[in-house]
């Protein structure tokens, strides 16, 4: 069977053709999420988006999506995380499930409801001419991307980023949203932070010395009073050493919560991780152990929607 996976992110909407028979992926393309500018999105937009992207693949069975979570509708207006106050609002629904509201076999997955009883994939409805299953949460895709045993960790590092664990999850640590306050400054001058941090060295982390809290929204972890920057000298004050320093100071977030666990292997995935190489070397140094990626070439969140569908395969007559 041939499944279009879209994983409708806060940064990138990701699509790729599954094979499950091979268990290939083909026919990756990516895109811009509109919420990369916007807070809020219209139904019609929505439909319109998913519209585009499956008409762009030509041979598949089914198209199974994954989205960002922590958002809620009203009426027919997605209001994303950015603007919600999420450790006080009921989550009752999602992104893409919204599409089916009016088919028999809506539902919300357990992904995005912890009160909905779908743990499998199941027919979700039709648009567009193609049977859509069930839409999962993308943090829940990455979990599922690999098996993870007590002496090992799995660090997502993307617009959002959660710390795996067998058995627990550490979510909301500054990352990607945290970095693009950065970038968009300094976009604005004509750098570009991320390239140049790709070109950081290990003894540049070291030599380091501006200090970042990188909580400059109100649901990260940790959260006090937004971001700040501290021991700024007369002399440091560079943009080589803003940069070195911010990158420290990021990685040094997910270091403080990481030791003291006994880890033989973390596994890294998220379009930062994948950029900036440095980032392996230098968590293999502070924490003492192998780290290595689950793909360079193939999206987690992919991996886990794939690894579900062919646990739930045996319930293809089912989706027909």
């Amino acid at each position: 069977m041939k499944y279009l996976l879209i994983d409708f992110g806060a940064s990138f909407i990701k699509s790729t053709i599954f094979d499950s028979d091979k268990f290939v992926f083909t026919e990756y393309a990516c895109r811009e999420s509109p919420f990369i500018y916007e807070e809020t999105l219209q139904i019609n937009a929505l439909e319109n988006i998913i519209a585009e992207i499956m008409n762009f693949y030509q041979d598949y069975d089914f198209v199974v999506t994954c989205s960002i979570k922590n958002g809620t509708y009203k009426n027919d207006v997605y209001h994303s995380w950015k603007i919600l106050d999420i450790k006080n609002i009921k989550i009752n629904n999602c992104l893409i499930s919204h599409i089916f509201k009016n088919q028999e076999t809506y539902h919300v997955h357990l992904d995005h409801c912890k009160l909905s009883q779908e743990q499998q994939l199941s027919v979700l409805g039709s648009f567009n001419g193609k049977v859509f299953l069930s839409n999962l949460g993308d943090t829940d895709c990455v979990s599922r991307s690999i098996k993870l045993n007590e002496k090992e960790v799995l660090i997502n590092l993307g617009t959002g980023s959660q710390i795996f664990f067998d058995n627990n999850i550490i979510s909301f640590i500054p990352s990607g949203r945290a970095l693009n306050v950065f970038y968009k400054f300094f976009s604005s001058l004509g750098k570009n932070i991320f390239d140049d941090m790709s070109n950081i060295s290990l003894p540049d982390l070291y030599t380091s010395d501006l200090s970042f809290d990188l909580s400059v929204f109100e649901q990260a972890l940790n959260f006090k009073d937004y971001g700040k920057i501290v021991n700024i000298t007369e002399k440091n004050f560079t943009y080589q050493n803003f940069i070195q320093s911010l990158l420290r100071s990021y990685l040094n977030q997910y270091i403080n919560l990481l030791k003291g666990h006994d880890l033989q292997k973390i596994y890294l995935t998220g379009g930062i991780a994948l950029k900036i190489k440095i980032i392996e070397k230098y968590l293999e140094k502070e924490l003492s152990a192998e780290v290595k990626y689950v793909s360079e070439e193939i999206n987690s969140t992919h991996i886990g929607m794939a690894n579900l569908i062919v646990k739930n395969e045996k319930n293809t007559n089912n989706w027909i």
